[in-house]
């Protein structure tokens, strides 16, 4: 007859035995022993439970909650006066964004390719550019050989050469078989038409151009849009933040504006989660700086857009911003407000 005895759990050990307690064979001191282990991890597991903090349900309970963190590590909850005074400035950082944001889509410029005047000021422009590099060897040299054939002709005021442009498009030309004066044209033609691919390519686009309408038309789609919000969300902000190179993060920061001037209204659900994680990291950051400006410690270093617009935005007669707007402010806002992710600003 079979021993069901085996089969039941044991109300010492808490698992069903893989043999009999009571059985004669059985070494008194096992049993003795194991009893001790026992008593010792109950002991350990009390003195170990965790500080559970209060969790408030919400729409989005699959989500991390990672602004909770901020308090939890800081020790000091953000003052509430910074978020309340953060709601009441929304409308009026939403005022200007919506009105930029009009001037930008609807009285840009778009550019159609390089004409013989354009190409020819780009070139007198890229001679000049090298003329003034303190070294004049290699490529160098051998560029401003050729570039002596270019027409000398009146520059236009209104036209801005960006240095980066510049610095880029010596680097490129190293790599090609430039002869002649045609040489190098078709190839700022080429190099201008080129869509970069994965995150070292469009980092060091963004870096090389200033953020224009014409970008947006042209080399940034609907599809690669999300790719550079993708990666807003996982380096750039971050980049942006640490302000280490302020060039760069400047030139980071107006591109996310640009990419906020150009993404769609009506978004599918994908996109909404992506745009809201922006969103999420853009609320960290400024918890994090409340933060430590209520306990004296340095501010974290937003970029200020009163003072650094892109150029074609002052082109266009755009008036500054707010004195108090910064870019990671205006992202959440828009997100907010625009794409209807309210609880993002509803501080408690």
């Amino acid at each position: 007859m079979r021993d069901n005895s085996k089969h039941l759990v044991d109300s010492a050990f808490g698992q069903s035995r893989a043999f009999s307690l009571n059985d004669k064979l059985v070494n008194p001191e096992a049993v003795r022993y194991l009893s001790n282990v026992r008593q010792e991890a109950l002991r350990t597991n009390v003195s170990k439970k965790k500080q559970y903090t209060k969790y408030k349900a919400s729409l989005y309970d699959d989500e991390e909650e990672e602004t909770s963190k901020v308090v939890v590590l800081n020790n000091n909850p953000p003052p509430s006066e910074v978020f309340a005074d953060f709601r009441l400035r929304m409308d009026k950082w939403l005022e200007w964004f919506i009105d930029t944001k009009q001037i930008v889509n609807e009285n840009s410029d778009v550019f159609q390719g390089y004409d013989g005047t354009t190409m020819d000021l780009l070139l007198l422009y890229l001679r000049r550019y090298l003329s003034g590099l303190p070294e004049q060897k290699g490529i160098v040299l051998h560029l401003l050989s050729i570039l002596k054939e270019a027409p000398n002709i009146k520059e236009d005021s209104s036209l801005e050469i960006d240095e980066q442009w510049a610095i880029s498009t010596v680097k490129k030309l190293k790599n090609k078989k430039i002869k002649s004066i045609d040489d190098i044209k078709i190839n700022i033609q080429e190099l201008n038409r080129e869509i970069p691919v994965g995150f070292k390519q469009w980092y060091q686009y963004l870096q090389e151009h200033e953020p224009t309408h014409t970008a947006f038309t042209s080399t940034i789609n609907a599809r690669n849009i999300w790719i550079l919000v993708q990666y807003m969300n996982q380096e750039w902000l971050k980049d942006m933040m640490k302000c280490k190179r302020p060039p760069q993060s400047i030139r980071l920061s107006n591109w996310l504006l640009y990419i906020l001037y150009h993404l769609p209204v009506n978004l599918t659900a994908e996109s909404v989660s992506s745009i809201r994680e922006l969103g999420k990291k853009c609320r960290k950051v400024i918890e994090e700086d409340a933060v430590k400006a209520a306990s004296e410690e340095a501010k974290i270093k937003i970029p200020a857009l009163q003072i650094n617009l892109p150029s074609e935005m002052a082109n266009l007669g755009i008036s500054s911003a707010p004195c108090d707007l910064n870019i990671v402010g205006l992202t959440l806002a828009v997100i907010a407000s625009i794409y209807r992710q309210r609880d993002l600003v509803d501080w408690v």
